[in-house]
């Protein structure tokens, strides 16, 4: 078993190497600079998520955006923010802002390509994203389904993360035990996800902002009571964003690579722009025009990472 963690561990490092990271940012940066830095949107497009629109489709935009945010909104934005400062010092949280506003308009682009070439299944509801653009857009079918199988077992991978976490704190707190917490949890998830897209969106609609004002308040009640810290805590931040040395305990001797690293690598984690997975629920939105829904599905990044995300790592700063 020990031998086989190492593998993993080795495996991560080289796949989040320079390589990768270099590949993320500069494709962020290329869609930025074609799309005529699309972020300068970003309002508007807040404004287009609330509005109802009447086109074809199987949930509104708003559905589609709340969807995507239920599965960015989570473990990434509370465990992945911590471990990122905790390995990558609080410079990596600078990391993870710039890249996060970068990867909005990558956001943008494959959710456009994804409403662009989407199609209807055998029930008539649209169905879409990165395996359809490649089957539709580039006659790629095996790729397409190399993709797929690709997403089902991230989807795995991110429930085991969900999971485990929360039957951790549990059993922590509470004394629960782990399989109790996973068996209440497959049967909920089980009664939504049986349920198809509607059901799903019906109840993100109200759980998700519920729990995003939720946690946004009681970081803020955090940092209002701690609020002499906070100066220094930005001040850390960018610091450390910039010379690689951390100013808190737990993370003396980090590297500016390291920072970088566990800035860009949680970032993706937190937002998936890039990953293609938030661009199947904007595949079945209401809208008009693909470029429409991809203005809206590229608030997701803005939500989770530009203020969650950074709400989580200042927090986490300011206690040191």
């Amino acid at each position: 078993m020990e031998s086989f963690t190492q593998g993993i561990v080795r495996l991560n490092a080289f796949l989040w190497g320079a390589p990768m990271l270099a590949l993320i940012v500069g494709i962020s940066l290329y869609f930025t600079c074609k799309l005529h830095f699309i972020q300068k949107h970003l309002f508007s497009a807040i404004s287009l998520s609330i509005k109802k629109s009447r086109s074809a489709g199987v949930i509104s935009s708003f559905g589609a955006l709340v969807v995507a945010l239920a599965a960015m909104v989570g473990t990434g934005n509370i465990v992945g923010v911590s471990a990122a400062v905790s390995t990558g010092g609080p410079g990596a949280l600078f990391w993870m802002m710039l890249s996060a506003f970068l990867a909005m308009a990558t956001k943008y682009a494959e959710s456009v390509l994804s409403v662009k070439y989407r199609e209807t299944n055998e029930a008539g509801e649209y169905v879409g994203g990165p395996m359809y653009v490649l089957k539709n857009g580039l006659n790629m079918k095996k790729t397409a389904l190399v993709f797929a199988a690709a997403t089902a077992l991230m989807g795995f991978g991110d429930a085991l993360i969900q999971t485990n976490s929360l039957a951790a704190i549990y059993g922590s707190v509470f004394s629960v035990p782990a399989y109790l917490t996973t068996a209440v949890l497959v049967v909920l998830t089980g009664s939504v996800i049986l349920g198809g897209v509607r059901k799903i969106a019906a109840l993100c609609k109200w759980l998700v902002p519920g729990m995003a004002v939720l946690y946004i308040v009681l970081c803020l009640t955090v940092l209002i009571l701690h609020w002499e810290k906070f100066p220094w805590a930005v001040v850390c931040i960018f610091k450390s964003a910039f010379s690689g040395t951390a100013l808190v305990g737990g993370a003396i001797g980090i590297t500016l690579k390291e920072a970088v690293r566990y800035g860009v690598s949680r970032g993706v984690l937190s937002n998936e722009a890039g990953s293609g997975s938030g661009a199947i629920a904007a595949a079945a939105a209401q809208t008009p025009n693909p470029v429409r829904q991809g203005l809206v599905s590229a608030t997701t990044v803005f939500w989770d990472t530009l203020v969650i995300c950074l709400l989580s790592g200042v927090t986490v700063v300011v206690a040191g």
